[in-house]
């Protein structure tokens, strides 16, 4: 990954470090004819409501989740 990239990813997760997680939900989507799977996480902490969207690819999700989890974990 891209330094200016991974540094922007620690900029934005920093912003909910300390906070509740009060709700979690999957949406799936479909953009240019692609199949996405969303997860809105809201967050709280002192009467202020942050949320954070992930993103990605439904099909890799869904299909190969356990191949990609077995990589990243070693």
């Amino acid at each position: 990954m891209e330094l200016k990239v991974e540094k922007k990813l620690i900029e934005i997760i920093s912003q909910f470090q300390g906070m509740t997680l009060k709700n979690a939900e999957f949406k799936e989507k479909e953009v240019k004819g692609k199949k996405l799977l969303t997860l809105e996480l809201v967050f709280s902490d002192l009467g202020i409501y942050r949320t954070m969207v992930l993103i990605v690819d439904k099909n890799i999700t869904v299909n190969e989740c356990e191949d990609i989890y077995e990589s990243v974990i070693k």
